[in-house]
């Protein structure tokens, strides 16, 4: 994967962030005590996925995924309006 601008890989987990707000929000824990990478279901309960280039983000951006009706919205998602 190409890094460039904002996005980074983690030296600690290896995976690829589409920016530092991502990454930070990948980090749990006290610095100096018990900081660590989420594990995938954790980034995930908190929101964040990875984009359509494989990226992890801090959480999905709607308008990127037209859908045709609520059984395809993502878990968690909802049709309003």
């Amino acid at each position: 994967m190409k890094l460039s601008g904002d996005r980074n890989q983690c030296c600690g987990c290896h995976e690829f962030f589409n920016s530092s707000a991502a990454f930070d929000k990948h980090r749990h824990g006290d610095f100096g005590k018990d900081r660590r990478c989420r594990t995938i279901d954790e980034m995930r309960a908190k929101g964040m996925d990875k984009n359509a280039a494989g990226y992890w983000v801090t959480a999905l951006n709607p308008m990127n995924y037209p859908m045709a009706s609520s059984h395809e919205l993502p878990a968690g998602w909802e049709l309003i309006g």
